[in-house]
């Protein structure tokens, strides 16, 4: 990578960075970073005489987050040394509060190992803070030496689920269908005729009272629901999981 390519590469991060809360970078960076801190440790004096009110404080202090999991803040590297990409890249973690896994997790904590001909530590995966608590698995893979160019393979998952939300069975709300135009004859099929025809006839007997509309609009609109639930499929909430396996 180039200089001019790197700036380019510093600018979309610093962008991407700006405007999502998730980020993940994966790949050689031809950056040696040693054992350099990725983060910028915070002075709770200095916070407190620069007056840096609470919400500062908590972008400031993103490391917290790995911490709190718990993950080292101490990274391990295998590789000792540095160059002008590694100490970039290590800046471009730091001002965007961006982390780098090697050396952190699973398989390669403790460990940091090398990533290109057992001789230096060039490729990485790096996320933003709040993504460490959804990887589950992280490795440096080696690869055939016959058909690899040098570099070692870079895996990693991540683990989404989507929480049940516990609510009061009073106001929980229930869990509707997709309509699905190909079951538009059977939904017809579904609706209770018996109930639309008495809730016709109190139309026709009992138009001027006060509750007529109100229990008409509400006994139709359960009408509707009923054969819907009878009629489609519900969508189901799922666990998502994602994996990756990335060689430079």
């Amino acid at each position: 990578m180039n200089e001019d390519y790197f700036t380019d590469f510093e600018n979309e991060i610093e962008l991407k960075s700006s405007l999502y809360k998730y980020v993940f970078l994966v790949g050689d960076t031809n950056g040696r970073t040693g054992r350099l801190k990725d983060f910028t440790q915070t002075d709770n004096y200095l916070n407190e005489y620069l007056q840096i009110d609470a919400e500062a404080q908590a972008y400031l202090n993103k490391h917290a987050l790995l911490e709190n999991l718990p993950i080292p803040l101490e990274r391990c590297s295998q590789d000792q040394r540095t160059n002008t990409h590694g100490i970039r890249l290590i800046e471009l973690c730091r001002n965007n509060n961006l982390f780098i896994l090697n050396g952190r997790l699973f398989k390669d904590r403790h460990l940091g190992s090398f990533t290109f001909r057992d001789k230096s530590t060039i490729d990485y995966v790096i996320a933003s803070a709040e993504c460490f608590e959804f990887i589950t698995e992280f490795e440096i893979t080696v690869t055939d030496s016959l058909f690899s160019d040098g570099h070692s393979g870079l895996s990693f998952q991540i683990q989404i689920t989507k929480p049940a939300v516990e609510t009061d069975d009073r106001t929980q709300k229930p869990i509707r269908p997709l309509w699905k135009s190909d079951l538009q004859n059977s939904f017809v099929n579904n609706l209770d005729q018996d109930e639309i025809n008495s809730l016709i006839t109190l139309l026709q007997t009992s138009p001027s009272q006060p509750d007529t509309i109100t229990r008409v609009t509400e006994d139709l609109a359960s009408v509707f629901t009923n054969a819907a639930d009878l009629t489609f499929p519900k969508p189901k909430t799922h666990t998502t999981h994602f994996s990756a396996n990335a060689q430079s």
